[in-house]
């Protein structure tokens, strides 16, 4: 399996660690979903990355669930990584 089929989301991605672990993943190819506390930190982060392509700033929302859940996930909180089932921290869709 390569990264490219790979999808990380990290919380926290805005500043510190979480954005540079966004920053690392991205290098190796992985696709991200980005997500902080400050939109406006998380859109001037997103900038700095150069708006990649496989990248997407969102909040922890169904949108955000669907998109870690096209293939093996890793979630990333706070910068502590853990592998979850994202079916057990997704909200449902209505």
């Amino acid at each position: 399996m390569s990264n490219q089929e790979e999808t990380v989301l990290i919380t926290g991605a805005s500043t510190g660690i979480g954005r540079a672990v966004a920053g690392a993943f991205l290098d190796q190819g992985f696709n991200l979903v980005l997500n902080s506390r400050d939109p406006c930190r998380l859109e001037a982060a997103y900038e700095a990355l150069g708006r990649p392509d496989n990248a997407v700033v969102s909040s922890i929302s169904a949108k955000a669930c669907r998109t870690a859940s096209r293939s093996r996930s890793f979630w990333i909180a706070s910068a502590c990584p853990a592998t979850l089932p994202s079916d057990s921290i997704c909200p449902k869709e209505k």
